[in-house]
């Protein structure tokens, strides 16, 4: 797999489809909507809802190789304030951004969220 480039990640993504895993099962797709967007001094915003939970939040962002590095800098949740989260990029190009997200508190847990690019920015 090759490396992504930050400048073919800049725009305004909208949230097309998230799948849930434990392990190879599927268990559900929790967002509802959101909105992505990647600016090109690195800065970022993020705002995702379902019926369970409602999640926002901004920071920066760096890309290596495969992976997208996010330093949360104000979150909706209060306990994820000045962590970094990493998330595995599947696949980027000029109509859309896959990402995988593995969760920290559950090893086997892991999402693949699907976001549609809108706006090149």
């Amino acid at each position: 797999m090759s490396a992504f480039k930050s400048d073919e990640i800049y725009g305004v993504y909208d949230l097309v489809d998230m799948e849930s895993f434990d392990g190879d099962q599927r268990t559900s797709e929790r967002a509802i909507d959101g909105v992505f967007v990647f600016r090109r001094d690195h800065k970022l915003s993020v705002f995702s809802a379902s019926n369970e939970m409602t999640l926002a939040y901004t920071g920066r962002f760096l890309i290596k190789d495969q992976t997208l590095m996010i330093e949360i800098i104000a979150c909706s949740n209060r306990a994820m304030e000045r962590t970094t989260v990493a998330r595995t990029i599947l696949a980027l190009d000029s109509e859309k951004l896959i990402l995988e997200a593995n969760s920290v508190k559950n090893p086997g847990l892991r999402s693949i969220i699907t976001w549609k690019k809108t706006i090149s920015l």
